[in-house]
């Protein structure tokens, strides 16, 4: 064997090795990347998640917030109409206590009396006598 050719079979050995070499440092710097990336990414991978959840929340809450909204503004229209009806209650009780027909009462029976009275002064007359009473 020749020296040149000795030197190219060198050359080719070791440049074979070099690749080897280089191939298991590429791969080595590979894993040490994406373990790395693992560690330090890895708490971060469910933030995303832990988004979604809050902005799930959040429309949850906005959605409820919502209906309890609508259900004050029933309840406050349902207390105006309430309100109103109690005025009115409250106006017919305040009549009530003034009791309007009182002064009539004694009216209406002193009425009921005259009308008694007559009557049982046509009931004890006889029939020609109630014809002169009833003209008069």
């Amino acid at each position: 064997m020749n020296s040149h050719e000795f030197s190219e079979k060198r050359h080719q050995d070791l440049w074979i090795e070099q690749s080897r070499q280089v191939g298991r440092w590429i791969f080595g710097i590979s894993v040490f990347a994406v373990l790395a990336c693992v560690k330090v990414l890895g708490p971060f991978a469910d933030l995303s998640e832990r988004q979604v959840q809050a902005a799930r929340n959040q429309r949850l809450a906005e959605t409820r917030l919502a209906a309890a909204q609508a259900d004050l503004e029933a309840s406050q229209a349902a207390l105006k109409t309430q309100t109103g009806t109690l005025a009115v209650v409250n106006g017919a009780a305040a009549v009530l206590k003034e009791e309007p027909w009182a002064g009539r009462k004694t009216e209406l029976q002193e009425a009921f009396r005259r009308l008694r009275t007559d009557y049982e002064i046509l009931e004890s007359t006889s029939p020609g006598e109630r014809r002169e009473w009833l003209e008069e």
